[in-house]
């Protein structure tokens, strides 16, 4: 088993690639990493995210100002 407990290596372990964000290829810095994870844990970490969000819903513990939390509240909206 991996660092993640119980989960298995298989779950938690991806293929990193790094693709560059400008032309400059030579410059390590102007990559960024992105990392593909297997679908399997995706639906695991959404099942799991909507658990705590139903949880924290519930108890009033979601704080009004952390709107990108909140799924009543469009993502479009930005008070400033």
């Amino acid at each position: 088993m991996g660092d993640a407990g119980n989960t298995p290596d298989f779950l938690v372990q991806g293929i990193t690639y790094l693709l560059p964000k400008s032309q400059d290829c030579q410059d390590l810095s102007k990559y960024r990493p992105i990392t593909c994870l297997c679908t399997i844990y995706k639906i695991y970490t959404a099942c799991i995210a909507e658990k705590i969000y139903k949880h924290l819903d519930a108890n009033k513990l979601l704080a009004e100002e952390q709107q990108g939390c909140i799924k009543k509240t469009p993502r479009a909206i930005k008070n400033n």
